[in-house]
């Protein structure tokens, strides 16, 4: 088999995911194997035991092709943000950048000429593997347990639905999976929102438009007083966001009335704190941390679920 400088060497494509995760797993196996997409993963911690690492790597072996490898990794990347959502958990999927760097140089000094760096990266990797390769991680800190069982079954059953969302569900997924590294109430919830406004952002008209439909909304005023349809459809061309949102949730994802209604109360309480509209106290931003996180998630989990642009 051809390896990366397509010289004959034996070995595999592998594909690589490695995450923060909010919640540390509790589990006494060392390693957790997965079957996904009739494929063996395998889910350990970057050193240490799994209930002592933050930093989790999930590796597919066997594939002939990097370009096989890739599609595999990009949807082990989706079924993981989903399922650590689903349970109750976090991941921070990364950016596809390495964390540390060490010195060729140094890496030949530590582990001789027979190895291969590999570069740590935070986030998807497909790399050539024939038995030389070497990663150098770094130790990371956590104190907050989630049972790991229960996330290699929602992930298992996760990458079985083979989701496949938009750019923009995608960014929205990363955000809320990324609220639950957040250390305060209010930037989680915060955050949370900010999934769901980005789920429903519509990027059809650029600001000088907009502002072009004001003027136009207001000359239509002006200029035919005894007929308010006028400016009225105009108006209408341009829907802010708390009517995008509206949209999306009951006609894009059809979730109904009352899941609108609960995020609309969100939505006021997250304007009440950010726009001065009561004194900010703890129990303000208690009652819209523990409010938003449920519907936020189940407005974005729909949108990453949903077949399609939208």
């Amino acid at each position: 088999m051809a390896g990366q400088g397509g010289a004959a060497t034996e070995g595999t494509w592998v594909a690589r995911f490695r995450f923060r995760i909010a919640k540390r797993l509790k589990s006494n196996s060392k390693e957790l194997a997965l079957v996904l997409g009739g494929r063996e993963v395998s889910l350990r911690p970057q050193d240490g035991s799994m209930t002592d690492s933050e930093w989790l790597v999930m590796r597919a072996p066997g594939f002939e092709t990097k370009n096989d490898a890739q599609k595999f990794v990009r949807r082990l990347k989706v079924a993981t943000m989903v399922a650590a959502v689903e349970t109750g958990n976090g991941i921070d999927p990364g950016e596809g950048k390495p964390t540390g760097w060490i010195s060729p140089a140094f890496f030949t000094e530590m582990f001789g000429d027979d190895l291969e760096s590999v570069e740590n990266i935070h986030g998807t990797q497909v790399y050539w593997d024939d038995g030389r390769q070497k990663f150098v991680s770094v130790k990371a800190d956590a104190t907050v347990h989630a049972n790991a069982e229960m996330l290699a079954a929602a992930l298992t059953a996760t990458f079985d639905h083979q989701l496949s969302p938009t750019a923009r569900a995608l960014a929205a997924l990363e955000i809320l999976s990324l609220s639950r590294m957040a250390r305060e109430p209010l930037a989680e919830a915060t955050l949370c929102v900010a999934a769901v406004e980005l789920l429903a952002l519509r990027e059809d008209w650029t600001s000088e438009q907009r502002e072009l439909l004001r003027a136009l909304k207001k000359h239509a005023e002006e200029v035919a007083p005894d007929q308010p349809e006028v400016a009225d459809a105009v108006g209408k061309a341009y829907k802010s966001v708390r009517g995008g949102i509206k949209e999306l949730i009951l006609s894009t994802l059809g979730l109904g009335d009352s899941t609108w209604k609960e995020f609309d109360a969100v939505y006021g309480m997250r304007s009440n704190i950010f726009h001065g509209l009561e004194p900010i106290s703890r129990h303000s931003i208690s009652d819209f941390a523990r409010n938003a996180r449920p519907v936020c998630e189940r407005i974005v989990i729909a949108g990453a679920r949903l077949k399609g642009e939208f």
